[in-house]
């Protein structure tokens, strides 16, 4: 194995008609190991999509937040995302950096 990553992540809504905000319950709408992918960029892009969708369905204009925190290699979990950040305005770059994405502190010190 090259690397061990583990993590946490939680998801709350807030209703833009109502104010009234409420948490996800992840198990509601994904296996273990989907839960896992939360932990990745495009994990978290496609589950905002779907509660996007789902909601869009109700007609109920709404925010995304996520407080999601990463540990890479045995290292403190750190936060993955801002969770200020209102997840329904986000953008996919498969292919590039995501903006979205909190930088990791060089905490790893190299030496020989």
């Amino acid at each position: 194995m090259l690397r061990s990553k583990g993590g946490s992540a939680s998801f709350r809504i807030k209703n833009l008609e109502t104010g009234k905000t409420e948490y996800v319950k992840l198990d509601d709408y994904l296996t273990t190991k989907q839960k896992r992918n939360l932990l990745k960029p495009d994990g978290i892009y496609q589950f905002t999509q779907r509660l996007k969708k789902e909601y869009a369905e109700k007609n109920t204009p709404i925010e995304i937040y996520a407080r999601i925190k990463v540990s890479l290699n045995g290292r403190a979990p750190e936060l993955f995302i801002d969770p200020q950040l209102d997840l329904t305005t986000i953008e996919w770059n498969y292919f590039n950096h995501n903006d979205w994405i909190l930088p990791q502190p060089e905490s790893i010190s190299w030496s020989r």
